[in-house]
């Protein structure tokens, strides 16, 4: 009976700790002005050779993923900088833990490599990787 006296509180500490966090980084990017995809397609993953639908699919899951809007993500947000946020009394939540599992499960999907995700350091990055190999596992 008195662990739950314990149980409880650190669960609650932990569930606003997750909310709180995630609020805080969606203030950091509500500022920003938004970008369409079109313009951050044909400046940075055109030329790159990543089939537009495949990069609007892959852009479009990660804003879900991040709870971010697409048009106030850059490709060149780093996910150990822009794209995370620690907050000093709750070391241990990672808001980059869903996309990193939705990334792992793609790696394991496509039978690649999991160092591929591993060296993205920048979305951008990680768009190029990912529409590549997603673009030839389609046979686009």
């Amino acid at each position: 009976m008195n662990v739950w006296l314990w149980v409880i509180p650190i669960v609650a500490l932990i569930a606003v700790g997750i909310v709180s966090a995630h609020r805080i980084r969606a203030r950091k990017f509500a500022d920003r002005q938004d970008v369409a995809f079109e313009e951050i397609y044909s400046g940075n993953f055109q030329s790159l050779g990543v089939p537009r639908d495949v990069a609007d699919e892959l852009w479009s899951e990660a804003a879900r993923t991040l709870r971010i809007q697409p048009t106030k993500l850059r490709p060149s947000d780093r996910f150990d900088g822009e794209l995370n946020y620690h907050l000093p009394w709750l070391p241990f939540v990672d808001l980059n833990d869903d996309f990193y599992w939705a990334a792992v499960a793609r790696l394991k999907r496509l039978k690649a490599d999991k160092t591929l995700f591993e060296n993205a350091k920048t979305l951008g990055e990680y768009i190029v990787t990912f529409g590549r190999l997603e673009a030839a596992a389609r046979g686009v």
